[in-house]
């Protein structure tokens, strides 16, 4: 600012010689111009270090979402092999020979959501086990899961649309390897 009012006073010392006046305004423009670009360059790059950052906080929270859900339909999964199970199965209408295969279906497709391969095809496969369990299971029990409701199955569900759409993120096996997009 300072050699722009000195410019600007040598304007008014110079007196009325157009020539003069318009050489020295037109380098206060110029200046003022490679200023504002610096300015504006500083902004950018401040802006891309925030982008990265908010890049970087948006990837790890979308792993702990899928980490999370990975991690309950694993644990969930595991309780699936007891024996008693077949008589759960049975219970909800099921037949007993379903229950390998669930038990199988939650453990794998659980260590699958928290390393990130085949994601997608795993919240497909999730999202069909919770539209069931909401439906056939829960749905006569009202919304709380405090009477056996299917609120917590909602939630879970709602994770899995949320796989199902974005898919593997940046932190995931999947994109490491050379997979289709079809299959992650």
């Amino acid at each position: 600012m300072l050699d722009r009012y000195s410019l600007d006073f040598t304007i008014v010392n110079i007196g009325y010689d157009g020539c003069s006046a318009i050489q020295i305004f037109h380098f206060t423009i110029v200046k003022y111009t490679v200023d504002l670009s610096c300015s504006i360059c500083k902004y950018m790059i401040n802006s891309q270090q925030q982008k990265q950052q908010l890049n970087k906080i948006q990837e790890l929270t979308y792993w702990g979402i899928r980490a999370s859900v990975g991690a309950i339909f694993f644990v969930y999964g595991m309780q699936k092999f007891d024996p008693i199970w077949k008589q759960h199965l049975i219970n909800f209408g099921f037949p007993p020979e379903l229950q390998i295969p669930i038990a199988l279906a939650e453990t794998i497709g659980g260590i699958f959501l928290i390393v990130g391969f085949m994601t997608r095809i795993t919240g497909a496969v999730f999202s069909i086990i919770l539209l069931d369990a909401i439906f056939h299971i829960r749905w006569e029990n009202g919304f709380f899961i405090a009477q056996g409701g299917w609120d917590y199955d909602l939630a879970l569900l709602t994770m899995m649309l949320f796989v199902i759409v974005t898919g593997t993120g940046k932190i995931s096996i999947n994109s490491k390897l050379k997979i289709p997009k079809i299959l992650q």
